[in-house]
């Protein structure tokens, strides 16, 4: 579910809530206490153990962790009913604290969790269709692509190998074939967003990072104004699944999407040991902690980045995680230290995608 419609389904929470970035949303039952407009947020610190837990702030003013979509969020702005029991029930409530409505909330939650299933659902069944629709495309492209190569080889005045003869194509033909190559690494993504196992398909490959991912780099540069630079010296060649190559491909790629325009884009790559170490480093919105707890969940965006980007589905970097994950790699973000600013009401800084490579074989 894309952020803007989950906010909407926020808005429909029956008492006061706030998410752990301090956004809060009235409720339709009750509205938010003044004193929690203004106050330190305590319920955020205090409100990390157990849903439903209610608990007493120091304005003595109840509240509780929820969890929706495997997020938390905090009910608070509530009254404490424990006056309104007989005298057998306080005794069930030793610590004098009581919220009369919770099973409401519980209802609401549970209603909510549902329209998030069907929601993610739909969602499937319209990416299996689209599969099905992309196979008959692929095989399109494939025509053009073998039309194009052979137009290449039948058009060359040289008898270097092929990849020779590209240096002498004329540069719109260039960028017309890369366009092309460029479709076939976008194809292959569709396909394992519709069948995540096709991620481990096939034999495994011995790959040469390094050469795999300039070849990557050159296709995406041509068709892109921002600068992308390959830094590093990397010899190795791991027995990979043929999926690897979408992971670097859609962190560029995603790289590409979100950073500022004048910024140029990093790819380094350095051999450790038997391993390879690459990092991705781009100038471009800053992710919060809460959205870094979700980052690679399917058709999670974070704010910064639906700002600036509003048409992104949330579906690139689940991607990565589910081949990362067949490959026993962990992608991890970091932000670079004092890089942080403004730019048109988007806060900035270096963002850097790092993972470790080791061969499957």
């Amino acid at each position: 579910m894309d952020t803007n419609n989950f906010k909407i389904l926020l808005e429909t929470t029956l008492f006061p809530l706030m998410d752990f970035k301090k956004n809060q949303y009235d409720g339709l039952m009750l509205n938010i206490h003044p004193y929690c407009k203004s106050c330190d947020k305590e319920c955020l610190i205090k409100g990390q153990g157990k849903d439903y837990k209610v608990s007493l702030c120091s304005d003595n003013i109840l509240f509780f962790k929820i969890s929706i979509n495997n997020r938390s969020f905090i009910i608070h702005s509530l009254r404490n009913d424990y006056s309104i029991l007989n005298r057998q029930d306080k005794k069930k409530y030793p610590n004098k604290i009581f919220f009369k409505h919770i099973e409401k909330v519980k209802k609401w939650v549970d209603k909510i969790e549902e329209i998030i299933q069907l929601d993610t659902k739909k969602k499937n069944i319209i990416n299996l269709n689209n599969s099905v629709f992309i196979h008959d495309m692929k095989k399109v492209y494939s025509t053009i692509l073998r039309r194009m190569e052979d137009y290449i080889s039948e058009n060359s005045t040289s008898s270097y190998h092929y990849d020779e003869n590209l240096r002498f194509l004329d540069t719109n033909l260039l960028c017309i074939y890369k366009a092309i190559n460029l479709l076939d690494y976008q194809f292959n993504n569709v396909n394992y967003i519709s069948n995540p196992n096709a991620v481990q398909y096939g034999q495994l490959r011995e790959t040469h990072i390094y050469k795999a991912i300039d070849k990557l780099n050159r296709i995406l540069r041509t068709n892109s104004k921002i600068k992308i630079e390959l830094k590093g010296t990397s010899h190795n060649q791991l027995f990979l699944y043929e999926s690897f190559i979408s992971l670097p491909f859609i962190l560029i790629d995603n790289a590409l999407k979100y950073s500022l325009k004048d910024q140029s884009i990093e790819i380094h790559i350095n051999d450790l040991d038997d391993k390879v170490l690459i990092e991705i480093i781009s100038f471009s919105p800053k992710i919060n902690s809460e959205d870094k707890k979700h980052i690679f969940e399917k058709f999670q965006r974070g704010d910064n980045v639906c700002t600036l980007v509003p048409e992104g589905q949330g579906i690139g970097l689940y991607l990565a995680k589910v081949i990362a994950d067949a490959h026993n790699i962990e992608i991890k973000l970091e932000e670079k230290n004092g890089t942080t600013t403004t730019i048109d009401d988007v806060l900035y800084c270096e963002n850097i995608f790092k993972f470790i490579v080791q061969s499957l074989q």
